[in-house]
């Protein structure tokens, strides 16, 4: 195998593990963290990973994922993820790349946590740990009632607590990404009412 073959493979195997990792990803997404030239290359080299991965269109993008033989490049179970919360997704792509694109972006994985002897968790729709180790929660709202984001960040002041002690006195950060500046707003003043480590931000819905 030549130079060049090896590294459109490696390049290839990085963009399916980018598309593995988010689960969802547009052209744009994949551009912003991939060395793809311009538009016309990046649509022949999705082009060439066609056998590996499906698409749909959102708005006016092309949304790409992992098909069943995708997956199995990874040893995956080769279940296809479902494309009902694909607008979610995209905005979770979007808090990604707000926040520099995190290599550990683990979505809607567990944090687990022992309270008085009492085993708890939260599961955020994105958790990551920092170049500090800290730990990092991240919340898509676009349409969820306030009452069950209220609930949640209850959750994360017990948990902030429990980190605090665990961790001498370093806090996790609790990112939420929204959608307009009447829901900002809310999320700030719930935010306010509890002792939590949290970041608003607005970003278009895609």
């Amino acid at each position: 195998m030549n130079i060049q073959s090896h590294m459109k493979i490696n390049r290839q195997m990085a963009i399916l593990a980018t598309i593995r990792k988010l689960q969802f990803a547009t052209r744009r997404h994949l551009m912003s963290v991939h060395d793809m030239g311009g538009i016309r290359n990046a649509n022949r080299i999705m082009g060439d990973l066609k056998p590996y991965v499906s698409k749909t269109m959102q708005g006016k993008e092309y949304v790409y994922y992992l098909n069943k033989e995708g997956h199995a490049m990874f040893g995956d179970d080769g279940r296809v993820v479902s494309r009902g919360k694909l607008a979610h997704a995209l905005l979770r792509n979007e808090a990604w790349l707000h926040l520099f694109c995190p290599d550990d972006w683990q979505i809607e994985t567990e944090i687990r946590y022992k309270k008085n002897g009492e085993k708890k968790k939260i599961v955020p729709d994105v958790k990551f740990r920092d170049e500090e180790g800290i730990l990092h929660a991240v919340e898509v709202d676009r349409s969820q009632k306030m009452k069950i984001n209220e609930e949640k960040l209850k959750k994360y002041e017990e948990f902030t607590q429990v980190y605090k002690h665990k961790h001498n006195g370093k806090i996790p950060v609790i990112h939420f990404f929204t959608v307009t500046k009447y829901r900002e707003k809310k999320l700030e003043e719930l935010a306010a009412k509890y002792d939590v480590f949290v970041k608003v931000y607005v970003i278009e819905e895609v």
